[in-house]
């Protein structure tokens, strides 16, 4: 991983290495619509959850590729190690089974969603149907996204997105019988299947 504003990125560049994803963020001005009807529930997260929804992450990034795989109590260790604040995840409810989470930073006027995770795609914009309508908010945003089935759902609900100039993800093959082109397959880029989240990189 890389910025395409250090001198290290042309330099990987001269050794082979070409960018295979990087990191989208957006925004959002809010325009306040009735409050949506959904059978979704938001509550606060509870330790008993991690379990739950470390699986859900898990079969929301099932069959892509990128640097994905958390061990077993990935959340709980984040909250132990003051990465997380378990006040900054908010838990999804559909007839009382945890079907998602969202890590969320707030303020007076705005929303920022920094993960968002849910068994489908209904799921997924009923979560943001309520946090966009939540009272107060002008402004929503959304940042580190690097999937793509992510970024075309924030794009759907009128999110402009732009990818900065840091977050490059870089690869070369140590097979030099590969070309770019049977890089980039085997990474996944063509069928947009690379996906890193923040919390993932390191």
């Amino acid at each position: 991983m890389t910025s395409a504003s250090l001198v290290a990125y042309e330099m990987y560049v001269k050794l082979g290495y070409r960018p295979v994803a990087s990191f989208d963020r957006g925004y959002k001005r809010l325009r306040k619509s009735a409050q949506p009807r959904n059978t979704f529930k938001l509550r606060k997260f509870k330790t008993s959850d991690s379990a739950r929804l470390d699986n859900l992450f898990a079969l929301q990034t099932q069959g892509k590729l990128g640097f994905i795989h958390r061990q077993d109590g990935f959340l709980n260790m984040m909250i132990k190690t003051q990465q997380f604040k378990p006040g900054g995840i908010t838990v999804v409810e559909r007839r009382e089974r945890a079907v998602g989470y969202v890590r969320v930073d707030s303020e007076a006027d705005f929303v920022s969603v920094t993960e968002l995770v849910a068994t489908d795609g209904v799921a997924r914009n009923g979560i943001l149907d309520r946090l966009e309508n939540r009272p107060g908010a002008k402004w929503a945003f959304c940042y580190g996204l690097c999937d793509p089935q992510m970024s075309q759902l924030y794009r759907d609900r009128g999110y402009v997105l732009h990818k900065p100039g840091f977050g490059r993800v870089m690869a070369a093959s140590v097979d030099s019988s590969l070309t770019s082109d049977e890089v980039s397959q085997l990474y996944g880029v063509d069928e947009g299947q690379f996906v890193l989240y923040p919390s993932d990189a390191f």
